[in-house]
């Protein structure tokens, strides 16, 4: 969020109205029928796309293939699955989204941490005949390592089993029993749709009357994002460019570019530059030539400090009151990615915030059993798409905070230095 200095801008406004949600689930339980039907009942479609869809249909009494509006690449049409994330935008009259179809392939996790790292809440969709899968249990498993804390489980297709009520019980008890209570920081939603007919997506159904609770609109639309509790939390700020600059008066001045990742920062206030730990203050914020007093966790800006620091990428402008740790080994989770199994002192580029640094795997504590999401005490190794606890050790300090803190200044990738291939996400648990 931006305040000018003549009051709150348009982007104070809206910027948090905007929920980014993505969604999960196996091949063929209607991800991308879910995701065509929001769009098309929110008004969302183009007039095009909506005659594109009739002309596909046979007959008047079918419905329309919905799908084929988020898988856009030809061979996903051609193969029938989807292979990437797209991403989609839509809007109500009470808020704007921005939602991620991800594959649902266990070889395309990787797409679904990606999306998953930028999300505010997880859909979850679950076929209510098949039931729960071990792919399944990654979903959520992984949604729940990148710290979301809403997932709205969408038990779809009950027009199959003629929308009855004991159905939908059974699969949210047996949900329940066997993930859901084995995720305590997790907020569950269980909602009985039909994404093919519409039924409970954005339009409460007489066909579900028994269902008492808000439809899936309804319940996206009450949920908090994550700038807005971010907002709140301790500045930070990692550096991506320094800017050398000359203002009107003709005199050189340095800037630092960035996004707020947590918290903000005003005018004038006192910072301290990490890990230099040297003090200083905020002299100006500008946004494209214009100056704010206030910038806000997910705002991109440039900050100008009282003192001529040295500054460079991958340094942290902090909110002095509550500083992050300085560390070199740190407990994380991570899924692993690679086709390779991940053992004990193998090395890795480590990215986080801005910065990055050579590290080892130290230790290998754990993996996480997906049937019972207990945690294997017992490993030499990870295994493609395995999520277990490890131990890093860094050649340089970083600025950071554990996950459940901060999560832009808690989390991170590795990557291989040979291929340049991004092996693993993670998040830090503890400090060392």
């Amino acid at each position: 969020m931006l305040t000018k200095q003549t009051g709150k801008s348009h982007t104070q406004q809206t910027r948090t109205s905007l929920l980014r949600i993505m969604t999960a689930g196996n091949v063929d339980d209607g991800k991308s029928t879910l995701i065509g039907r929001l769009l098309l009942d929110s008004g969302s479609l183009p007039e095009d796309v909506i005659s594109s869809l009739q002309c596909l249909k046979k007959n008047e009494n079918e419905h329309f293939n919905l799908a084929f509006v988020t898988d856009g690449l030809k061979a996903e049409r051609q193969q029938g699955i989807t292979i990437d994330v797209a991403y989609r935008y839509f809007s109500t009259s009470k808020r704007k989204f921005i939602i991620a179809d991800t594959p649902g392939h266990a070889e395309f996790t990787r797409n679904m941490i990606t999306a998953a790292s930028v999300s505010d809440a997880a859909i979850i969709l679950l076929d209510v005949v098949k039931g729960i899968s071990l792919q399944t249990r990654r979903h959520v498993a992984i949604a729940a390592l990148m710290g979301i804390k809403n997932i709205i489980v969408c038990i779809n297709k009950m027009d199959l089993v003629q929308y009855q009520k004991n159905v939908f019980e059974k699969v949210v008890v047996n949900f329940k029993n066997s993930i859901s209570n084995k995720f305590c920081n997790t907020h569950f939603h269980f909602i009985p749709i039909s994404a093919l007919t519409g039924e409970n997506v954005i339009h409460s159904s007489p066909a579900l009357s028994w269902f008492k609770g808000p439809t899936l609109m309804e319940t996206l639309e009450g949920l908090t994002s994550d700038n807005e509790e971010e907002s709140i939390l301790a500045g930070r700020f990692p550096v991506q460019y320094v800017i050398n600059a000359v203002n009107a008066e003709n005199t050189t001045y340095r800037a630092y570019a960035g996004r707020v990742a947590a918290g903000k920062f005003t005018k004038n206030q006192s910072i301290k530059l990490m890990p230099a730990g040297i003090k200083s203050s905020i002299k100006k914020i500008e946004l494209r030539g214009a100056e704010f007093d206030v910038a806000s966790a997910g705002m991109s800006v440039n900050i100008t400090l009282t003192d001529d620091l040295e500054v460079s990428r991958g340094n942290i402008l902090c909110s002095e009151e509550d500083l992050p740790t300085l560390t070199r080994t740190f407990k994380a989770k991570i899924c692993w990615m690679s086709s390779l199994p991940l053992l004990r002192h193998q090395k890795f580029i480590l990215r986080h915030t801005t910065s990055e640094t050579r590290c080892e795997i130290i230790d290998i504590k754990n993996k996480l059993n997906l049937e019972s999401f207990s945690s294997e005490e017992s490993t030499s190794s990870l295994e493609m798409n395995d999520i277990g606890e490890i131990i890093i050790k860094t050649e340089e300090q970083i600025v950071a905070d554990v996950y459940s803190k901060i999560k832009e200044t808690g989390c991170f990738i590795l990557i291989d230095e040979r291929t340049n291939s991004t092996v693993a996400g993670g998040t830090i648990t503890e400090f060392c």
